[in-house]
């Protein structure tokens, strides 16, 4: 319902700039992130106030007394939170100038790609779809196109026929839309 959503992000709009910095970088991570995620992502954006682990965990738990935030079942303890909402993340999300989130879905893939292994397991295929989602968010539809590419050949070596085939269907998707960031996929739906 509007009405929810719209009490929701009064409360998102009621805070401080830099919680709400945070919290709109959190939400270009996706429905769940973790704080050393967070981190990496908004090394370029987020104060100077934010960027310890100290810090960071006391606005976690801040944005949990708020509402819009919920630690992970069994997460909590190794700082992994998720939206209360998911009508909330995509509000503070839209509300992010989209050179902001370029930035900010470029310096994710870079952390990602980082944890990058040549096994060809379920992890390494989620990380590839993870991958996609934030070079598509970058607009780099190249990159997306080829991590959707091999995460999806690494489903079907799996005998994951329909993982693989809704990666195929996204980077078709990518190609058939240019790499415009409407109707990008999160990497929980792939």
């Amino acid at each position: 319902p509007r009405t929810l959503h719209a009490l929701a992000l009064a409360r998102v709009d009621s805070l401080a700039a830099e919680a709400l910095l945070a919290l709109k970088v959190a939400a270009a991570i996706g429905k769940s992130f973790d704080l050393a995620e967070l981190r990496a992502a908004a090394a370029a954006c987020l104060p100077d106030s934010l960027r310890t682990d100290g810090a960071l965990k006391k606005w976690a738990v801040a944005m949990c007394g708020e509402s819009l935030l919920s630690p992970l079942a069994g997460g909590a303890s190794e700082g992994a939170y998720q939206f209360v909402s998911e009508l909330v993340r995509e509000g503070v999300y839209e509300a992010l100038p989209v050179s902001l989130r370029c930035e900010i879905h470029a310096s994710l893939a870079a952390h990602a790609l980082a944890s990058l292994a040549p096994q060809r397991n379920y992890a390494q295929c989620s990380l590839h779809a993870r991958l996609a989602h934030h070079y598509r968010g970058a607009r780099m539809a190249a990159e997306a196109r080829s991590h959707l590419l091999e995460g999806g050949r690494i489903a079907l070596e799996l005998y994951e026929w329909h993982w693989g085939r809704r990666l195929f269907e996204a980077a078709r998707a990518l190609d058939d839309d240019g790499g415009q960031e409407d109707g990008t996929l999160a990497a929980t739906e792939l």
